[in-house]
């Protein structure tokens, strides 16, 4: 690519702040529209059930955080409770703590979606997919393994 194509992919508006990354070929193909590309269809239902994800995840973080917040994993509430309590206490915490940034990756992911960057094409029954850039992939907060959480993310 010649250096304005390659500026033009480090500071386009789908990555440059959030991201997704993705790689160059990707973005060679959304700009020329090649490929899945060619005729993207409206995403008004998709980029929807995203930004209310992200505002599920907003009023998680305003409203249940601090029920419980980071810094009760060291009251004696908590060194009193048995094994088992204290890892359900530290998993519930941990778990609204994160709902802050999966708000912001969901309103980047929103980003990009409503461009049709993330179309895929469509899948054997016609409807249309959206998962070609994601930031965080949909199974990724119920992944046993370090590896595979690795795999979704970003």
């Amino acid at each position: 690519p010649s250096l304005f194509e390659f500026l033009s992919y480090c500071f386009n508006f789908s990555s440059s702040i959030f991201g997704p990354v993705h790689p160059y070929r990707v973005y060679d193909e959304f700009i020329n529209l090649q490929g899945n590309y060619k005729n993207i269809p409206s995403c008004f239902k998709e980029v929807t059930i995203i930004l209310s994800c992200s505002i599920f995840h907003t009023l998680v973080s305003v409203f249940l955080t601090p029920i419980f917040p980071l810094g009760s994993v060291f009251t004696k509430e908590f060194e009193e409770k048995s094994i088992l309590g204290q890892l359900g206490h530290v998993l519930i915490v941990t778990m609204f703590q994160r709902s802050r940034y999966h708000a912001g990756w969901n309103i980047a992911q929103a980003n990009v979606t409503l461009a049709g960057f993330s179309y895929n094409g469509k899948d054997e029954k016609g409807n249309a997919r959206w998962d070609r850039v994601l930031n965080v992939w949909k199974s990724h907060e119920f992944k046993y393994s370090i590896k595979d959480r690795l795999d979704t993310w970003n």
